[in-house]
């Protein structure tokens, strides 16, 4: 059993003390807020995956290698946080998550095809990829995203297109970069 940090592991009515452990989790359904973070998870801890009501997830600063595909039944999710660990991919059941707004997707071993599963998200407002140095560019696809209104690409070093000054300046300004390259119209 892993202790939970007190003040991090919250409901909306609750907040849960290191007593507690992911055991006692498991059984309450209501649970709308559940933070990992910092517990040195290796594997995705698979008892979320009932707490169907979930609407924000922090997995920040684990040592996550994949995420299971069934994460995409998490309906409710709103907000998602797997920022600092070590994906290499990304579940094609992401399409799934049309109410995820914020995805916190920075600091982990992202290459350019493991986004793909990223542009099916609808909803999708906030997207920050941050210190993803495997990164050489965010897909075209991305501009077809017409929620998306932030990107955050900050320390992604090798990122060639789209340039990391047009990412900055805004979701309009990569839009107009891919429609100058021709292929968004």
């Amino acid at each position: 059993m892993l202790p939970i940090k007190k003040d991090s592991f919250m409901t909306r009515q609750h907040t849960f003390y290191s007593s507690y452990s992911f055991r006692d989790v498991h059984d309450y359904n209501p649970l709308t807020v559940l933070d990992v973070t910092d517990c040195g998870l290796n594997t995705f801890p698979h008892f979320i995956l009932s707490a169907v009501n979930l609407v924000r997830l922090h997995l920040t600063s684990n040592n996550l290698k994949t995420l299971p595909d069934a994460i995409g039944d998490l309906g409710y999710l709103e907000r998602l946080s797997v920022y600092g660990n070590q994906l290499e991919s990304l579940p094609w059941s992401f399409y799934k998550l049309r109410r995820l707004t914020i995805f916190r997707l920075g600091g982990n071993n992202l290459q350019d095809h493991n986004l793909q599963p990223i542009q099916q998200m609808a909803g999708l407002q906030h997207l920050y990829l941050r210190q993803n140095y495997r990164l050489t560019s965010i897909p075209r696809d991305v501009c077809l995203m017409r929620s998306l209104r932030e990107l955050n690409a900050d320390e992604c070093d090798n990122l060639r297109s789209p340039p990391l000054g047009v990412i900055k300046q805004g979701m309009s300004n990569v839009r107009r970069y891919y429609q100058h390259s021709g292929w968004y119209y």
